[in-house]
């Protein structure tokens, strides 16, 4: 398998350590691939240049242009090269950054060979399943321009079906009106006539032939308009279902969670999802607010002894997806699965448990808000700018709501108002920065965004845990400050422990013991061979010492057996 991913692979050693450098070119020539080695960064551009690169193996620290810089200008103008980083003085912020610029991987001086061959088979393994997937994605959109395109013709069908059907209701709305006004004729006809031959008065004939001559005409129109109503109904119902056309556009996926103590966790979070649910549902009548049961479910969470980490596990594997569940369960999905995140990230800051209680509360509640969206708002795809200014009404309109339950909860409303602020100025009401934020609005916000991430949406699915963590550290650094981003990391971590992950082996594993410092390595229990045969001899692998082995998906189907 080794000599497999290896072959026909190139690879470039960047180090300014001569010995050390030939002597890895050395051990992984022998491994059946090409090697080619640079002492700077400069030379190592300079071969970028000429040749085409599977992967890069640089130190950070070297004279003249560092291995961060160089790994910048890969990143920059060679994206589809895989890097390994090479260090003997490891730092947090040192990982945060390399993490932040899309390394790969990250390994620390000295190493054995053994190690870093682990590395780059995975490496260039997950760059290959990287160009698969582009490709994949490419026909994708190909498809989905297709089929758009026959939507769009659908759509003109639609259109002009439905200026026929306006054109057929304004008729109908027409002959209904002649209608009455014949009845309302011939009942005032009739009294005429009774009056008439009560009082012994003339003409009794000609008013009641006028009489009869009025019905006949409303039962030809009765007969008329049941015609056309079967007219109608055929119009309306031959319509195009376009809906339908656009669903297979947008695939849809609904995993089934699969959670240990499952009784317990699942009573907790259904009690968070009915909690909101009924609070939103209250903004809408004249029902009093209720914040105590909040306070109550929040409590029972952090009194209770790893409950944050179950609840944890089950939020990653609650599909967030507002086409599956509509607008108002996407909504509370979220808000229960922001105030877990928020949770784990107070845990990071070793907050108290009086602590813990307001932040999961305020989490909890931070999108009230949105009750006041229309049905059908998060199902529309992109938003228009007309879309996103409503949006982001409801931050005020959250604060609004939770003012109106007494000054005791006035510290609420503005923990909730801000969470939308960030670290570099560029969130929103309020365009604050820095320590003009409350802490509690800036760890929501970060769950806010993470939550976003793992969130399936109608234009794409949802990131796994360590794509998210990668994403926001990438392309949000400047919006957290580095001390959210360091608990983030550690706390959110890639494959938490009870999750299911799928090996490249085919085999499927439960996470036993995450690995901080590969946390793309963790150790698991086997539980199902490659062909989904539960297994008696549930052997354990730490995959950090595995050469060959990693993770390449994560399971969420129900029934798999543990």
């Amino acid at each position: 398998m080794i000599k497999s991913a290896l072959k026909n692979s190139r690879i470039l050693l960047v180090d300014d350590e001569d010995i050390l450098v030939q002597g890895l070119a050395d051990f992984l020539q022998d491994q059946g691939t090409t090697v080619d080695t640079a002492t700077d960064g400069q030379e190592a551009i300079a071969l970028l240049q000429e040749h085409i690169y599977d992967l890069l193996v640089t130190d950070i620290r070297m004279p003249g242009m560092s291995g961060m810089e160089l790994l910048r200008h890969v990143q920059e103008n060679h994206p589809s090269v895989a890097v390994i980083l090479m260090t003997g003085y490891a730092s947090t912020e040192s990982a945060i950054e390399a993490l932040r610029l899309g390394v790969y991987d990250y390994i620390e001086k000295p190493f054995e060979m053994l190690e870093l061959l682990q590395a780059v088979v995975n490496a260039l393994e997950h760059a290959e399943l990287k160009r698969q997937n582009a490709k994949l994605i490419e026909e994708q959109k190909a498809h989905q321009r297709s089929l758009e395109r026959v939507i769009t013709s659908r759509q003109d069908e639609v259109e002009a079906l439905q200026d026929k059907v306006q054109y057929y209701e304004k008729q109908y709305r027409n002959i209904i009106d002649q209608l009455e006004t014949l009845h309302e004729a011939s009942d005032a006809i009739r009294d005429q006539a009774d009056t008439c031959r009560k009082q012994g008065r003339g003409y009794p004939g000609p008013v009641n032939r006028l009489v009869r001559t009025c019905m006949r005409e409303c039962e030809n129109i009765s007969k008329y308009l049941e015609e056309f109503e079967i007219k109608f109904q055929d119009a309306v119902v031959k319509k195009p279902d376009v809906e339908q056309l656009a669903s297979d556009v947008k695939p849809v996926y609904v995993p089934e969670p699969e959670v240990l103590n499952a009784l317990d966790i699942e009573t907790i979070y259904a009690h968070l999802y009915t909690y909101i649910e009924g609070f939103m549902s209250a903004q809408q009548t004249v029902k009093r607010l209720e914040v105590e049961p909040a306070f109550e479910l929040v409590h029972h969470i952090v009194s209770s002894s790893g409950a944050t980490d179950e609840l944890y596990r089950w939020a990653l594997q609650t599909p967030e997806n507002g086409e599956d569940y509509g607008f108002s369960a996407s909504v509370i999905l979220h808000s229960v699965n922001v105030c877990i995140y928020a949770l784990k990230i107070g845990v990071g800051f070793r907050y108290t448990p009086d602590q813990l209680l307001e932040l999961g509360v305020a989490a909890l509640l931070h999108d009230v808000g949105m009750a006041y969206l229309p049905p059908d708002f998060f199902t529309k795809g992109e938003l228009s700018q007309k879309d996103r200014d409503l949006l982001h009404k409801h931050p005020k309109r959250a604060k609004s709501v939770l003012k109106s339950l007494g000054i005791g909860y006035n510290w609420m409303a503005d923990v909730v108002y801000q969470e939308h602020e960030r670290e570099d100025g560029s969130g929103y009401p309020e365009g604050l920065a820095g320590d003009d934020i409350l802490p509690y609005a800036k760890i929501i916000g970060l769950a806010d965004t993470y939550a976003g991430l793992t969130r399936a949406r109608p234009e794409r699915p949802g990131f796994l845990p360590f794509q998210a963590v990668q994403e926001i550290t990438r392309n949000n650094r400047t919006k957290f400050a580095p001390a959210m981003l360091r608990v983030l990391i550690s706390k959110l971590s890639t494959f938490p422990v009870g999750s299911l992950v799928r090996l490249n082996s085919g085999a499927v594993g439960q996470v036993v013991e995450s690995n901080e410092g590969h946390p793309l390595r963790p150790t698991v229990q086997i539980v199902n061979d490659p062909q989904g045969n539960a297994v008696h001899d549930k052997r354990i692998i730490a995959l950090r010492e595995q050469p060959v082995l990693h993770v390449t998906d994560v399971v969420y189907q129900r029934g798999t057996a543990l």
